[in-house]
């Protein structure tokens, strides 16, 4: 059609020209001019005629491109949409609208108004917001809430006039769901209402803030301004302690004292852990700060009581075991085999008492930290060997054979010898006492990926995992188990001095009546942090 215009244009502006020039030239013997301006209108009626069937046809084609695009956002929008004319009819709407209000057919939603659609409660309030948008001219936006399948559906409405020559002549509708969104709104809103609870019900300081070290919530309460002013005055301490914990994504706690308002230093305890995304990065760090003051004061308390304890009851122990050797040295007189028995006795009571009470003591200072590791450079296979002779009266007693196999002539070990020598007894110990009468302890000393490795096996009742896990527990012994008696303090220390210098107990107990007790133990000295270990290492049958 654009060439056929394109032509008559070209064709009526040569015919023109050619009359007009054989008019000026012979005006007689080619027309009149009456004749040449009915020839002319003739040309330029069907140049119009062709120019106006373009025109149409270029209308038709913009009015079908668009009647496709309105289309596809009938079909596809996933918001409702609908069209009612200036007497508030329904004249239109897409397939969401059709679903929501549970309509099949579309044709039957012509003509309806929203009372036919909706309950009255509703109904009047779409009217109200409908007369508001033709009477202003202008978009509003609400929302209405709708049963459907047993449930509440939320839609957000905009009504925007629709106008035509000036006039308004309908409203569009166009209505988004955003029931899920109302839906997670509240659940967040519930869990800051939870998260604040939780954060003024703490006993002590808690609050959360950014990775710029800003304060975003938590239960700062007048009592504790004067830690307020402490992270004001400490605020670069603070910003390299947070830098730290987002770099290592790990967290820090530690002990300080923090000046209060009435000028007394009180102790606190700091624990700062990182907020990790679904990514593992850093987007927050929660702080907690609890007034340990008390606890303090406790923890004094209690060590005064311990060492005056333990003093009190060394003491005259250690009285009664001097006296007991000189009575038995026979200084101050004779004595009878009856007497002599007697006395051993009572020094062996006397000796054990002092030596719980100095177990009891070494327990309560690896608890607290208080016990420094002298490390020094020895010959493990000569200390076990020593304490062997110690406990030789306590092997023959029931018959058993002691046994010391060593994967080489020398174990040099960089530890604190006389701690080492306390497991190594306590272990011993422990084995001669459970194990059958006339068996066999084999003891075995090797080296092991950077680890010392030290074993007692003896032939002793089975136990089972529950309770090989907690044999090493505080106060904890299998004594009912076997009729013995004692206080479980022994092992429960030795796994104290294991860890503190770096190592793992070794258990294990099989079905046929063998069971294993030992530890490992770093060949040198540990560098950096300690971790203490919370586990223990389980020999595979």
């Amino acid at each position: 059609m654009y060439i056929e215009q394109k032509a008559a244009q070209k064709v009526f502006l040569a015919l023109t020209l050619i009359l007009t020039a054989g008019i000026m030239a012979n005006p007689i013997k080619i027309i009149t001019p009456m004749q040449g301006l009915v020839f002319i209108f003739f040309i330029f009626f069907i140049h119009s005629n062709i120019e106006k069937r373009f025109i149409m046809k270029q209308y038709a084609m913009k009015s079908d491109e668009q009647n496709k695009i309105l289309e596809c956002i009938y079909r596809y929008c996933p918001d409702s949409i609908t069209f009612k004319d200036y007497k508030f009819r329904y004249q239109l709407g897409n397939d969401i609208f059709c679903k929501n209000i549970g309509i099949k057919d579309k044709k039957k939603l012509i003509n309806k108004t929203c009372y036919e659609l909706f309950p009255k409660d509703i109904a009047d309030y779409i009217r109200a917001k409908d007369k508001e948008a033709i009477e202003t001219g202008n978009s509003v936006t609400y929302e209405i809430r709708m049963p459907q399948n047993k449930k509440e559906l939320i839609i957000q409405v905009t009504n925007v006039p629709v106008i035509k020559d000036s006039d308004i002549v309908g409203v569009l509708t166009i209505g988004r769901d955003i029931t899920k969104n109302e839906h997670l709104k509240k659940t967040l809103h519930n869990k800051h209402r939870q998260l604040t609870t939780l954060l003024n019900t703490l006993p002590m300081v808690a609050y959360l803030k950014n990775t710029d070290s800003d304060y975003l919530i938590g239960n700062f309460s007048p009592e504790s301004s004067y830690i307020q002013k402490y992270r004001l005055r400490h605020r670069k301490k603070i910003q390299s302690e947070d830098k730290q914990i987002i770099d290592e994504k790990k967290p820090l706690s530690y002990e300080i004292q923090i000046k209060s308002d009435d000028g007394s230093m009180l102790w606190h305890r700091i624990y700062k852990s990182p907020i990790l995304d679904k990514d593992n990065n850093v987007s927050g760090i929660t702080v907690l700060i609890k007034n340990i003051e008390d606890e303090k004061n406790l923890q004094s308390q209690r060590e005064t009581y311990v060492a005056t304890l333990s003093h009190d009851l060394k003491t005259p122990t250690i009285a009664q075991i001097r006296a007991l050797e000189l009575l038995l040295s026979k200084d101050t007189g004779e004595i009878n085999k009856d007497q002599e028995e007697l006395l051993k006795l009572t020094l062996d009571s006397c000796k054990y008492m002092f030596e719980m009470v100095s177990t009891l003591l070494s327990t309560y200072k690896y608890e607290n930290g208080e016990i420094i590791l002298n490390y020094d450079y020895f010959d493990m296979n000569e200390l076990i060997e020593n304490c062997l002779n110690e406990i030789s009266q306590l092997s023959g007693e029931k018959g058993h054979t002691v046994i010391f196999k060593p994967n080489a002539a020398e174990n040099i070990l960089n530890a604190d010898k006389i701690q080492v020598k306390r497991i190594i007894m306590n272990l011993l110990s422990n084995s001669l006492t459970y194990a059958y009468p006339d068996t066999e302890l084999l003891i075995t000393s090797e080296k092991i990926a950077g680890n010392l490795r030290v074993c007692v096996k003896n032939r002793s009742p089975y136990m089972p995992e529950h309770v090989l896990a907690t044999i090493f527990n505080k106060y904890v012994t299998h004594a009912e188990k076997f009729n013995k008696v004692g206080a479980g303090l022994g092992l429960y220390l030795s796994k104290q001095i294991v860890q503190a210098h770096g190592g793992k107990i070794i258990t294990k107990s099989f079905k046929d009546n063998q069971c294993i007790f030992g530890f490992d133990i770093p060949l040198e000295k540990p560098t950096g942090k300690l971790i203490i270990p919370d586990y223990e290492l389980k020999l595979q049958a």
